[in-house]
Formats: structure tokens, C-alpha cells, sequence
């Protein structure tokens, strides 16, 4: 049927109203209240607009939210709505509490003055009571309502909590593991990328000195001869320097003189070797050579042995020493290099210790040098380590891997389980750093609920406990807790049995 909708404005009252309803000409007229405002609320109003939806033989509902009118609208049985939309679709039916209202109106229909008898009117009051039953059938009717409470009762009442712990193992693996710095990836045979580590040390070690050596402290002394070749006078400076031609000692006139002209003149000049030592002891005759000019114009020669050079022995670093020193602080400095690349070490680094290797010497300093005299040898290093670590995160990597390919169906690891211990093997070459893994965690048994549910609905409490222990992997024996606690068999609905799996959450 077509429906023609007013819509009702803020300011629009009973006259207005009633006029607009004159404009409508279909057999449904829907009045809709303003959103804001409050108009025609009184229950007089309504029975103004419903005269006159009657008046053009249409029927009358409202769409509004006001409690008042609708109050009213419920009590003069005109349909209300709360939305436009609601309204479109509804049949505009009279609340079944309201229906009565037809008899009442057929009752006000026999007032006095009108022909119909009494008889009539009896005849539809009857018409409106509901028939009455027999006692028997409400027995029946009250057996059946108990039954069906009972029954539902039955269903809904009882609440079982079924309590597991799952079978809890530790799953254990053993391997031998190998670094390699090229690789990028693991792999599950056992190899994993590693890198390259450095740290520089330094350390000082001394001991006493093995060795000896002499020093010169005093230097020779003696005379020598100067002959002139020439036939003029030859002065002799201070300090002009004779020597052995065969081992270059060399001595120095101490004096100045002049040598007499003529052929043969001589002369008898003090000298002292320049060099300290038992080298400027030399035997007669030996000092045959002047330095310089003079060399062309005089001849000179020790007529006797020169003496008073003198040595002296002290205790001197040898070379061997020096080794010595080397190799036990290179050991030293070796642990200590060790020792700071551990502690540098993030947790879980494996620092293959075999791999330690010196990459460069940036100081080798020996105090004092080979054949120099001091009582103690002393050397100082700085010196750079490189080893190869294989990084903890790698390791836990390989580990969950292999453990994750021999997990038991049905199992789960738990969190923060996982143990990996690490046995270093002696003796790997520069090119193969191998060691033994051992890696553990453990693994829990995954109970789904609804497969304990399934082995207890229904039955009775050592019956489930049966079930369940025979078909569930389970650390301790389950649990049944029924409510009522007198309730004998567990609920027939699955949804009034809850499991609680001990550790679910971890």
C-alpha cells in the first residue's frame, strides 16, 4: 500500500499539522517528528490527528522519539517507529496488548439507543476470552514445563574443569660444528659463518743479561819518530794524525814542534791513540803513515811498542737473550690477547682460541742492545692478535634448526630452554676450526582442548580420567573438578567442560 510521509517541522502545531495530512492521498499517512523540538505532546493531539487520518479513511503511524507521544501512541493503538526506515517496512500492526481495544470499541458500540440485544453483546465478549483447559490438561501442560526445565537444567547446569600437564622432555643434540669466515649462511651439516677478531697488547718483560762484552777506557801512549825529507824546516801541528796503515789505529801528536832542514833531520814527537782500547797497543815499528801533507814531506815511525791502552769487561744482553725474551712475552702477551677478545666477547661467542694468530709487531724495543753493557735485558712489544669467533647468535640458529628437524610430532619447544655447550678441540689447522656442540632444550606435549573435551563428554569421572591418561601425553595424571560436586557424569555439551593445560602460556 503507498505511504505518504509528512514530515512535521519545529513550529508546526495541530492546525498545521492536521493541514498537511489534508494534502495526503494514499491509504497510509506517516507523520515524522522533528529531530529537535518537542510538538503535539499531549494526548489530545494525537486523538486530533488520528480523528483525522480516519476522517480521510487512511491509516496512522509516527516516527519519533519523544517518550510522551509515544506514551500516548500506545495507548490510542497508533503505530510508532523509531526510524523512517523501520516504519516503510512494517505492517503497521497493533501491539497484541492493545488488540483489546477492538472490544472495548465494539462494547461502546451498544450504548442505549441502539438495536442490537443483550444476547449479541454476551456473544462477543465470549468471543474475545481465551478458552479454558480441564484440570487434567493442565496437569499435563505442568508435567510437560517441568520436564522441559528439568531436561534443559540438565544441560546447562553441570560445569566440568578438566586440569592437564603436558609430558615435558629434553631433546638433546650432539655435533660437530666448523667455522668458516667465507660462509654466509649455515649449514645444517655442521658449518657456520664466523669472522675475524682483532686486539692489540702490549707488555714490557726483563731478565738478567747471559752475556759479556769489553769496553776500551783507556787509550795507548808512546813516542814516535818524524824524519825530514826535505832541505827546509817542516813544522809538526798539534794533534796531526799518524796511524798503522795495515789496521787504521790511529794516534795523535800531543805536542807541536818543528823539525830541523836537511835531509834526515828527526824528531822525537809524543802521541796518544784516538780510539780507547787495547787497539792502540801496538808492537815498534808500526805506525809507518801521516795523515795529510806532511805525508809527502816527512816519514815517521814508532821506534818503540806503545802501551796503556785498556778494556774493561761488563755483563751485555746477548743475542740469545734477546730470543728468550721475545718468545716468553709473545707467550704472555698471547693469554693476555686471549683474555680480552673472551671479554669482549658478546654471551655465546665461541672464540676459537686454536686461531690466535700475531697479524702485525708495531714495537719491538730492547733495552739495552745486544753487546751493549747493563746487568738485565729488557724488551718492550706492541703487538696486534687476530682470531676467529663464531658468533653466539649463529650457534643458537644451527641449534634450533637441527633440534627443530628431530622434534617429536605433536611437541613444542619452550621458550628460553635452549643450552648449548661448546668443547674446543686441540690441534685444528689454520684451515679447518672444527669443535664439538652439544645443544639441549626442551619440548613440551601440544594438548588440543577439544581433543580432551572429546575423550570425557558424557561419561563418568573415573571413566574420563581413563580416557584421557590412555590417549593424551601427560606428565602427572589429570584432574576433574564437576560443579555441582554430587553432579555424576560429566555435561553432554561440549561447551560446559573447560581444560586448563598447566603451562599453556609458556
Amino acid at each position: 500500500m503507498k505511504t505518504q510521509i509528512l514530515q512535521l517541522e519545529p513550529h508546526d502545531d495541530i492546525i498545521s499539522a492536521r493541514d498537511k495530512m489534508g494534502w495526503a492521498k494514499a491509504g497510509r499517512i506517516l507523520l515524522v517528528w522533528p529531530e529537535r523540538g518537542r510538538i503535539l505532546t499531549r494526548r489530545l493531539d494525537l486523538e486530533l490527528l488520528l480523528r483525522r487520518s480516519q476522517s480521510l479513511g487512511a491509516q496512522l503511524a509516527l516516527v519519533t522519539d519523544d517518550p510522551d507521544v509515544r506514551f500516548h501512541a500506545r495507548q490510542l493503538a497508533i503505530p510508532t517507529y523509531g526510524s523512517l526506515r523501520k516504519a516503510q517496512k512494517s505492517h503497521w500492526r497493533v501491539p497484541r496488548n492493545l488488540r483489546g481495544s477492538r472490544l472495548r470499541k465494539r462494547i461502546e458500540e451498544f450504548r442505549p439507543g441502539r438495536t442490537e440485544d443483550l444476547k449479541t453483546l454476551q456473544q462477543a465478549v465470549r468471543s474475545s476470552r481465551p478458552a479454558s483447559l480441564s484440570p487434567v490438561q493442565r496437569l499435563i501442560f505442568f508435567t510437560l514445563g517441568v520436564l522441559a526445565v528439568l531436561s534443559i537444567a540438565s544441560l546447562l547446569v553441570p560445569h566440568a574443569e578438566i586440569m592437564l600437564v603436558p609430558e615435558t622432555r629434553m631433546q638433546q643434540v650432539s655435533l660437530q660444528v666448523q667455522a668458516d669466515p667465507d660462509l654466509e649462511e649455515i649449514n645444517l651439516s655442521g658449518l657456520v659463518p664466523a669472522r675475524w677478531v682483532e686486539v692489540t697488547v702490549e707488555g714490557r718483560l726483563d731478565a738478567p743479561a747471559s752475556g759479556t762484552t769489553t769496553f776500551p777506557v783507556e787509550p795507548a801512549t808512546g813516542r814516535v819518530r818524524f824524519t825530514n825529507l826535505t832541505d827546509q824546516e817542516v813544522e809538526i801541528p798539534k794533534g796531526t794524525v799518524v796511524l798503522v796503515p795495515e789496521t787504521g789505529v790511529r794516534f795523535a801528536v800531543t805536542r807541536a814542534a818543528t823539525i830541523a832542514a836537511g835531509p834526515g833531520a828527526s824528531l822525537l814527537l809524543p802521541v796518544q791513540a784516538i780510539t780507547l782500547g787495547t787497539s792502540g797497543n801496538v808492537e815498534s815499528e808500526q805506525i809507518t803513515a801521516i795523515e795529510g801533507v806532511l805525508g809527502t814531506r816527512l816519514t815517521v815511525t814508532n821506534t818503540s811498542p806503545t802501551s796503556g791502552g785498556r778494556d774493561r769487561t761488563t755483563p751485555s744482553p746477548s743475542r740469545a737473550d734477546q730470543v728468550k725474551l721475545k718468545e716468553e712475552l709473545l707467550d704472555s702477551l698471547r693469554e693476555t690477547a686471549l683474555a680480552e677478545l673472551q671479554a669482549s666477547s658478546q654471551p655465546g661467542d665461541v672464540l676459537l682460541e686454536d686461531s690466535l694468530m700475531v697479524v702485525d709487531i708495531l714495537e719491538e724495543a730492547y733495552t739495552p742492545a745486544a753487546g751493549e753493557p747493563g746487568d738485565r735485558a729488557a724488551l718492550k712489544l706492541q703487538v696486534t692478535y687476530q682470531a676467529l669467533a663464531a658468533p653466539g647468535e649463529t650457534l643458537q640458529e644451527l641449534a634450533h634448526s637441527i633440534l627443530d628437524a628431530t622434534m617429536p610430532a605433536s611437541f613444542r619447544a619452550l621458550e628460553d630452554t635452549l643450552r648449548i655447550e661448546n668443547e674446543l678441540l686441540p690441534g685444528s689447522s689454520a684451515d679447518n676450526f672444527v669443535w664439538n656442540m652439544t645443544a639441549s632444550r626442551q619440548i613440551r606435549a601440544e594438548i588440543p582442548e577439544t581433543l580432551a573435551v572429546q575423550r570425557a563428554v558424557g561419561m563418568s569421572r573415573d571413566q574420563a580420567l581413563q580416557q584421557i591418561q590412555a590417549s593424551l601425553p601427560l606428565e602427572e595424571s589429570p584432574q576433574i573438578r564437576l560443579s555441582p560436586g554430587w553432579w555424576p557424569r560429566l555435561p553432554v555439551l561440549p561447551f560446559r567442560i573447560s581444560v586448563n593445560v598447566d603451562g599453556a602460556g609458556l
